[in-house]
């Protein structure tokens, strides 16, 4: 059998209402040579029978069960036979000339590893909408130590926009194969694997390929991420299984499970296992401090108690050098305001929450949003739902 140019691996766990549609969006691909292959982490059995209506040979089916979440992405790596490794989560739904694209690219490029953006289907509230991200179709290739350089020391919307994360990049069979030679062996590690497989394939490779293009829909209310920092049974399930909450904080100081924390943590214990380019890129605390506070309020805003990870905050800056705790408030205050001013204004939307007032403004939000005719708002219940509409406004996808 002729080995694929492209194996989608979609990782699922106890989503059986999810996976089904990440499935249908690999196969309806413009692109027809590429394996796709559900790694099943379901611990029951509702996501073999939802998946056992896929007959196409190109589908492969790999029961899991009782694996954290690396575990589970690095069997599904290690199933792939293809040149270049995609991985799908089950909450995305590529479009539908996303593969065609990709090729293109890869052969014009011969790149290591390609980036791209996503469009994002906000499914968080009573009410959908999708932000798009828009985008210029620019492919153009970052070195590695200019993409290292803006993830440690830019804001995270800026830093990670660079950085070949999972769930959002391809990997040719040479990067893997490198990566996998490493002192890590494995592509996908704790805590958070998509981040981790990114920071090796700049440590492996010389660079990415990003492209200014959306090539996937997500759901952005099925993330584990999300669960962790929402504190939910799904975050503290995942914290457990990576053997507790102070795995995630084992070499970084502020103990709580703050994202930006979370994933500076996995950079410094891949710099400190895999040395090489890494070691030429430390940690930028004052950018570490300030990512994790823009976190903890963003949190705070959206009505999670966040007693607990600012007291952790604090602990820590506390601790820093009396240089370094003045310049982490004045980068604070220069990109999300007076500290003092968001406590307040948060301190204000938890009363109007409490009230019953927010929600009511939310109803009248949404009631204009729907007279007005917002684009999308509501439109479209999944992923696939809109990227098989954007597929029939833009068929095929440009780059420049």
């Amino acid at each position: 059998m002729s080995t694929p140019f492209f194996s989608v691996v979609i990782p699922t766990k106890g989503r059986s209402f999810l996976v089904v549609n990440a499935i249908k969006s690999v196969l309806r691909q413009t692109f027809s040579d590429f394996e796709v292959i559900v790694v099943d982490n379901d611990d029951g059995d509702a996501t073999r029978q939802a998946v056992s209506r896929f007959q196409d040979p190109r589908f492969h089916h790999c029961r899991t069960g009782n694996l954290s979440m690396p575990a589970n992405w690095e069997h599904g790596c290690n199933q792939a036979t293809g040149e270049y490794l995609l991985l799908l989560e089950d909450k995305q739904a590529l479009r539908g000339d996303a593969l065609a694209f990709l090729h293109r690219l890869i052969v014009k490029h011969q790149p290591p590893c390609i980036k791209w953006q996503a469009d994002t289907l906000d499914d968080t509230t009573g009410a959908t909408w999708v932000e798009e991200a828009g985008g210029s179709g620019e492919a153009r290739f970052l070195a590695s130590e200019e993409a290292l350089r803006i993830f440690l020391g830019e804001t995270a919307s800026e830093g990670w926009r660079y950085l070949p994360v999972g769930h959002l990049s391809a990997f040719s069979r040479k990067l893997r194969e490198s990566i996998l030679a490493g002192p890590a062996g494995a592509l996908c590690l704790p805590v958070c694997p998509d981040y981790t497989i990114g920071v090796q394939a700049l440590a492996f490779g010389e660079g990415v390929l990003w492209v200014d293009a959306a090539l996937v829909a997500m759901s952005r209310r099925h993330s584990n991420g999300r669960s962790v920092t929402q504190k939910t049974a799904l975050g503290r399930q995942f914290m457990e299984e990576l053997g507790g909450p102070s795995r995630l904080w084992s070499r970084t100081p502020i103990q709580a499970p703050i994202i930006p924390a979370l994933i500076y943590n996995d950079y410094m214990e891949l710099q400190a296992l895999i040395g090489g380019r890494l070691r030429d890129f430390p940690m930028d605390w004052v950018n570490y401090y300030v990512e994790s506070w823009c976190s903890v309020i963003g949190l705070d805003n959206d009505g999670v108690d966040v007693m607990a990870e600012l007291a952790a905050f604090h602990s820590a800056l506390a601790s820093e050098p009396p240089d370094r705790q003045k310049q982490v408030w004045e980068t604070i205050e220069r990109r999300a305001g007076k500290p003092a001013k968001s406590l307040r204004k948060n301190r204000l939307k938890r009363f109007r929450r409490s009230t019953g007032l927010l929600a009511l403004e939310q109803r009248w939000k949404n009631l204009g949003r729907r007279l007005t005719g917002r684009r999308h708002f509501e439109r479209f219940k999944n992923p696939l739902e809109f990227v098989v509409w954007a597929d029939a406004q833009i068929p095929t996808i440009t780059s420049k």
